[in-house]
């Protein structure tokens, strides 16, 4: 009997990624699909493999993960050559943007016939219950670096993640000034408490710093997708965020939301309300 196969590409950064993997399997599980395949490419916005951070012996058995490598201007390029004639012939082939009836959608893919065959393209989940990010354990390299970055943290360390440079959404609904607030709302709740800052801004942090001196806790790393150092040191930031007691966040970021998922811990956006111009905490 013909088996059903499902191709993942995970598309977008880090945790666009994760999302897509964690939902590929959830959903793999809950309508029998007999294998997975996810392809992960290695281009200028997530610039690694994926064992470069990730340990694969954690996925389902029935789960195979593909590394590309690609060169600088080169997806198009082979996507539009080789991997698209290859990896659709003969499959239902969809490239889904966003996760609006996501699950819907695929799940009428998969219906078109018995042992049908999915080739879908996303960076999202797959349905509004999200899936196991247990399937995601870190590399031997990164954990040892995780080890490092929270080695000082405190009972009460807060995490505090400010997307600033390739979101105008979390720039206009996440401003500076409301973290600042809740911040110090949370400094008046008790004087020991710690901040953990990630961000893509060094002059966020530097700010940060300058506010909020000893108490704060970060790395002055360079920010970057497109080098393999840049995407270690954004999962060390992530597991980082998600070992801390809470996260104060950024509005329109699925690392934010990642962070809080990994860790099982409160996410707090730090928003402001559309219209008025005032602020929401």
């Amino acid at each position: 009997m013909k088996k059903n196969i499902l191709v993942v590409e995970a598309t977008g950064g880090l945790a666009n990624r994760m999302q897509a993997i964690s939902g590929a399997v959830k959903f793999a599980s809950d309508y029998k699909i007999d294998k997975i395949k996810i392809l992960w490419f290695n281009k200028s916005n997530c610039r690694c493999s994926f064992d470069d951070l990730f340990d694969r012996s954690a996925l389902p058995e029935n789960v195979k993960m593909v590394n590309f490598h690609l060169l600088p201007g080169f997806y198009d390029l082979v996507w539009k050559k080789f991997i698209l004639k290859l990896y659709t012939k003969g499959f239902e082939y969809k490239s889904l943007r966003n996760n609006y009836d996501l699950e819907a959608k695929i799940r009428g893919l998969v219906a078109k016939a018995p042992g049908s065959s999915v080739f879908i393209r996303t960076g999202h989940e797959f349905s509004e219950v999200p899936g196991d990010l247990k399937i995601f354990k870190l590399s031997k390299k990164v954990q040892a670096l995780l080890e490092e970055a929270t080695k000082d943290f405190s009972a009460n360390t807060i995490g505090v993640h400010i997307r600033r440079t390739d979101s105008t959404e979390s720039i206009a609904k996440s401003p500076s000034e409301l973290f600042y607030e809740i911040m110090d709302r949370e400094i008046a709740a008790d004087p020991e408490v710690k901040f953990y800052i990630a961000s893509d801004n060094d002059e966020e942090k530097r700010l940060m710093r300058e506010r909020y001196g000893d108490r704060t806790i970060m790395s002055f790393k360079e920010a970057r997708r497109d080098t393999l150092e840049g995407m270690l040191d954004a999962t060390v930031e992530m597991y980082t965020l998600a070992g801390t007691r809470r996260i104060i966040g950024s509005f329109w970021s699925s690392y934010s939301e990642m962070a809080s998922r990994i860790g099982g811990i409160e996410l707090e956006r730090a928003t402001r309300e559309t219209g008025d111009g005032k602020y929401s905490v």
